[in-house]
């Protein structure tokens, strides 16, 4: 039996982060450093996604 695999990916920052608030249930955009992180984040999981046999679009 083949088990899925789970990625874990943090978010990217965000101005909240920077001045140590407390996000909770509120969403603040992603600032110009969290939107590189996220892109950066992209590729490693395209490519984590790829080398198991499967393409990003397989997960909807």
């Amino acid at each position: 039996m083949t088990r899925p695999v789970l990625y874990y990916i943090r978010h990217g920052e965000t101005d909240w982060n920077v001045a140590s608030r407390l996000q909770g249930w509120h969403d603040p955009a992603l600032n110009a450093l969290g939107r590189r992180q996220a892109a950066v984040c992209a590729g490693i999981l395209r490519k984590l996604i790829e080398q198991d046999g499967h393409l990003p679009t397989d997960y909807g």
